[in-house]
């Protein structure tokens, strides 16, 4: 029989289907004025910070991640455009023999008047235990609870810089870390990544 703990986070704790809380994000994308969401206050010390950081560079413009991603050692794997309104990024951090494998993947998808980020963070390897609580510090509701075979959580936020939606898969040697963003678009031309 299986262990099962559960926290909570946030103020509040609230449970939604996907489609129930895309729904409830679209007016408030809709109407409101292009910011960008605050970055985490850990600085990428911890697993869960460092994708947390990461994802959001994503949010801020596949530019803006390309450079974050260079000048913390990272390779950029793959990187194109799928015509004019989708672009990814594919790197890479790989490790050594007391350091974990890490891989970062986004895309961001621009539609008339709203952006789509989509973005995942995973460890793969030895890390050290990642600080759930620090979702708390990012101003996110949800919740995690730890099982016998892993950490689970979910996690989310509305406000004037969009939706984000956040789902942990965390077990021993293995992290996976997901960011989906929905927000106001934000326009230079073509996808270029930039915002």
């Amino acid at each position: 029989m299986g262990v099962s703990m559960m926290y909570r986070t946030g103020a509040v704790s609230r449970r939604f289907r996907l489609g129930a809380a895309a729904a409830a994000l679209l007016p408030v994308v809709l109407a409101s004025t292009p910011t960008f969401a605050q970055k985490g206050p850990g600085g990428g010390q911890d697993v869960i910070d460092e994708g947390y950081n990461l994802c959001l560079d994503a949010v801020a413009g596949l530019d803006y991640l390309r450079a974050s991603l260079t000048a913390a050692g990272w390779t950029i794997d793959d990187d194109a455009t799928y015509g004019p309104y989708q672009t990814y990024i594919n790197a890479s951090l790989i490790g050594n023999e007391t350091t974990a494998d890490k891989y970062l993947y986004a895309t961001l998808e621009q539609y008339p008047t709203i952006d789509l980020v989509y973005c995942t963070f995973e460890v793969e390897g030895a890390y050290a235990a990642p600080d759930f609580e620090l979702l708390n510090d990012y101003g996110l509701d949800g919740e995690y609870q730890t099982l016998n075979d892993g950490t689970y959580g979910v996690w989310e936020i509305a406000d004037d810089t969009g939706g984000q939606l956040w789902l942990l898969q965390a077990q021993q040697d293995y992290l996976y870390f997901q960011l989906d963003w929905i927000g106001p678009g934000y326009r230079d031309g073509p996808a270029t990544g930039a915002k």
